[in-house]
């Protein structure tokens, strides 16, 4: 299943564009844009948050959404976590708790770094448990609050603040967490993706990048080493739409359809903060694609 996930990753990557919903820019640890919780509550939540990456490190983030668009909820947090870059470059420790009212969607998505302490059975019942019921009742602030406390109580002291996380922009060594091994079949489905055609080819591509992502971790940092393999997976995709450029109708292309452009929620917050110059933003973190989805 997390493999899928994290396929589900590099398409929203390479799909951006074509989004329908326009991501706010990250500014602050709370950004309301579906206008669910009360001043209150945003202020006690960000004065939390605030404090727990003060004393750990780790970043969390909540996003309201008026609406998903048609995209699922799995869809827009993995996008929204990966434009944010939530959770400090060398160990992506960051937490996204992105809520959908009109759809009564909610997901907890988890960086890589954080998911031995946050896992996917554990995010599942922080939404079923404990937001789920706060929710059904009506109390969004309760929901939100206690999800955040739980979310914290549960990964807490996992990390703890270095030097090197005050700058969150350096560059850090390889992290160890890659296999070199993996770079063989990464390449083979990288050349499969050429010729197949269609979402085979796509899926095929997918592949490629998760096995080299994990290969190229051996010998580059988790950032850098995404980087690289985005770069080997656009220019053969490039090579792949120039190579049979004529042969497909002017309606198609390689991806085949996408998503539309327009609609979408407003990036500006629906309420002003006491503290305007308390200004936040990601630390280059990447999402693992774990984490867990719910309703209420």
């Amino acid at each position: 299943m997390k493999v899928f996930l994290l396929l589900s990753n590099l398409i929203l990557f390479l799909g951006s564009s074509l989004s329908a919903i326009p991501i706010p820019e990250l500014t602050r640890r709370v950004t309301d844009s579906a206008n669910i919780l009360s001043g209150e509550a945003i202020n006690r939540i960000e004065s939390q948050l605030k404090e727990h990456e003060e004393a750990t490190s780790n970043q969390i983030a909540v996003l309201t959404v008026p609406s998903l668009e048609g995209d699922s909820i799995e869809e827009v947090a993995i996008a929204v976590f990966e434009k944010w870059k939530l959770g400090q470059k060398s160990k992506s420790n960051g937490v996204l708790l992105i809520i959908a009212p009109k759809e009564r969607k909610m997901r907890i998505e988890v960086g890589y770094g954080l998911e031995g302490a946050l896992t996917d059975l554990q995010a599942s019942h922080i939404i079923k448990g404990i937001i789920r019921p706060k929710f059904k009742s009506g109390d969004m602030d309760g929901g939100v609050e206690e999800g955040v406390s739980a979310i914290i109580g549960t990964i807490k002291g996992e990390y703890k603040p270095e030097d090197s996380d005050v700058q969150t922009t350096s560059s850090a060594g390889a992290d160890g967490k890659g296999n070199y091994f993996f770079l063989v079949p990464g390449f083979l489905f990288l050349f499969a993706g050429i010729f197949f055609s269609g979402i085979t080819g796509f899926v095929f591509f997918a592949i490629a990048y998760q096995f080299l992502n994990s290969g190229i971790q051996a010998f580059l940092p988790t950032t850098f080493a995404s980087l690289a393999s985005f770069v080997i997976i656009g220019a053969f995709i490039l090579f792949k739409i120039f190579r049979g450029r004529g042969s497909e109708g002017d309606g198609g292309g390689f991806f085949g359809g996408g998503y539309t452009s327009g609609g979408g929620w407003s990036s500006s917050d629906s309420w002003s903060s006491s503290d305007s110059s308390d200004s936040w933003g990601g630390g280059g973190g990447d999402s693992g694609g774990g984490g867990s989805s719910g309703d209420w």
